[in-house]
């Protein structure tokens, strides 16, 4: 299953979405906003890390935990009372023979194991190894939970992927 929302099959209205600004937030945030901003959702973001979301993770995830997942989870605990969603995608491979991190992969099931009373995740699975229609096809089932509108959908995606390929190019 691509998209797991606890007990909603589908998410009505305008509906607050927070996303932890923290780990692949950097990378990917011109796509992730855009995407879910096209589909009337308000997007939240947790704000710059400081030491008081630094300590929330630290207190919040296991020990063995490595650093900058600490810090997600702390990103994670300052959003969770403010929006009715927070999305964390799990990021499996977005490049033929890169893979991220094992505990990107399991940061969705991370983050719910060992966290309480969280809002409900909206969790793509973003892995094109074996066509690069897993990763659009991954926004389509995330926009068909905001939406009937196919066209609606596939315009926000397309949106979305033109302001990803823009940031990218104005880093280089």
């Amino acid at each position: 299953m691509l998209v797991y929302i606890k007990g909603r099959p589908k998410i009505m209205g305008n509906l607050k979405i927070g996303i932890p600004q923290a780990l692949l937030y950097y990378e990917y945030f011109p796509l992730w906003k855009n995407f879910l901003e096209g589909l009337d959702a308000e997007v939240l973001i947790s704000g710059p890390t400081t030491k008081e979301i630094l300590d929330l993770g630290v207190k919040s995830a296991i020990s063995e935990i490595c650093f900058p997942v600490k810090v997600f989870y702390g990103h994670v605990m300052s959003l969770k009372d403010r929006v009715d969603y927070l999305f964390v995608p799990r990021m499996v491979c977005v490049e033929k023979s890169a893979y991220f991190c094992p505990k990107f992969l399991g940061l969705p099931d991370m983050i719910k194991s060992s966290l309480s009373s969280l809002p409900p995740l909206i969790e793509p699975t973003i892995d094109i190894r074996k066509s690069a229609t897993n990763f659009k096809n991954s926004f389509l089932a995330v926009g068909k939970l905001f939406t009937n509108n196919s066209k609606k959908i596939y315009q926000s995606f397309h949106e979305a992927q033109r302001n990803l390929k823009l940031f990218f190019k104005s880093l280089w």
